[in-house]
């Protein structure tokens, strides 16, 4: 040791076996792939590797001369320092591999991108106050949500014919909002914009699918 994956740089830097057969694996992860597991449910992508992994696999099943109880994953940074440590029980394997359930990591991934959008919310247009409060994944819809002020809430009808229908498309964070939507690993299928006044009532929703969104230039 170390072993080392070339593809991602994770190094396997030790392997233990205590008396009560637990094991313990070691890594040092680079820098951007810890970024990964500061996303919601990275977790959940670390625990379905150990599933799929075919050694402990066997070795949890009991299909060899022990059985695992557990597996302790102690992930560190370049400096050795201790960034998580993620464990799973035997039940908890087992339970995996019998679901076969797959765990998307896109999916997750997209979710950690909206969840830090969200983080920088709410945004306020300097022009017109319009703000961006809030973004949400809905099965594969992206459904922004923004405030009307009280001035323009009578103009929204106007606003959609002056803008050539920019509005259905979202008044702000759209670059973003695009790069999402035209990712091939996100399979967003349709971007959904609501307009709700100060006292929180909808006054407008739009619904578009990719390519409506990506026919309409802001």
């Amino acid at each position: 040791m170390p072993f080392i994956d070339n593809e991602t740089g994770i190094s396997l830097l030790k392997l233990a076996l205590d008396n009560n057969s637990n094991i313990t694996y070691t890594y040092e992860y680079p820098d951007d792939v810890l970024k990964v597991l500061e996303i919601a449910g990275a977790e959940k992508l670390v625990k379905q590797n150990m599933a799929n992994n075919p050694t402990l696999k066997e070795l949890v099943s009991n299909k060899s001369f022990f059985t695992l109880n557990s597996i302790t994953c102690i992930i560190l940074n370049k400096n050795k320092k201790e960034v998580k440590r993620i464990k799973t029980t035997r039940d908890e394997m087992l339970a995996q591999i019998k679901s076969n359930k797959v765990v998307n990591e896109n999916e997750i991934i997209l979710q950690g991108l909206i969840n830090e959008l969200n983080k920088r919310l709410p945004v306020t247009d300097k022009d017109f106050g319009f703000k961006y409060l809030n973004c949400e994944l809905q099965n594969k819809t992206i459904v922004n949500t923004y405030l009307v002020p009280n001035q323009y809430t009578e103009a929204l009808d106007l606003l959609e014919k002056q803008g050539k229908g920019a509005i259905k498309k979202g008044l702000l964070g759209t670059s973003l909002v695009e790069k999402l939507v035209n990712s091939e690993e996100f399979k967003i299928d349709k971007i959904t914009s609501i307009y709700r006044n100060e006292k929180g009532k909808e006054l407008k929703k739009y619904t578009l699918t990719k390519q409506e969104f990506n026919n309409i230039k802001n």
